[in-house]
């Protein structure tokens, strides 16, 4: 019985890399990178405010994404249904003291969908109950795609 052999351990930092607790100065380094170029005319870039809506706004963004049509663009969902969807699921399943789960968006989409947010505007009180006309809009999408680890 030999031993195996140690594996050199991996090499330091580099010799210019920031003293421990002091950030990387990219001073003269920052960019403007675009990600969506010539998408931006057809999905415009949403704006939460200081409303913490950030599951809502990322899993409706998922689904227009996937809804996309190259030539007419995208239908706005609302963040302000699916955040109160979301937050009313039995037992807290939707949220904790922390704020709402990507997995509990899942569950609101799949149970009672998601409507435009020409039916119920994302401006709207977010502990509001959504009208029957949002709920109707809503049923035509239900969907269970939006995955998440």
């Amino acid at each position: 019985f030999e031993p195996l052999d140690t594996p050199e351990p991996p090499p330091g930092p580099p010799a210019d890399w920031p003293a421990t607790g002091k950030p990387v100065s990219l001073k003269d380094q920052i960019r403007t990178v675009d990600l969506l170029g010539d998408w931006r005319a057809l999905w415009p870039v949403r704006d939460q405010g200081s409303r913490g809506m950030c599951v809502p706004f990322a899993a409706n963004a998922c689904l227009e994404w996937r809804t996309l049509s190259p030539g007419t663009g995208t239908r706005r969902l609302s963040s302000s249904f699916l955040f109160q969807r979301t937050a009313t699921l039995p037992g807290g399943a939707g949220a904790t003291a922390l704020g709402l789960k990507l997995g509990g968006a899942r569950t609101a989409m799949a149970q009672d969908g998601v409507c435009r947010a020409s039916s119920w505007p994302d401006a709207m009180m977010l502990d509001a109950e959504p009208s029957a006309a949002a709920f109707a809009d809503a049923e035509t999408r239900r969907t269970a795609s939006i995955a998440y680890w």
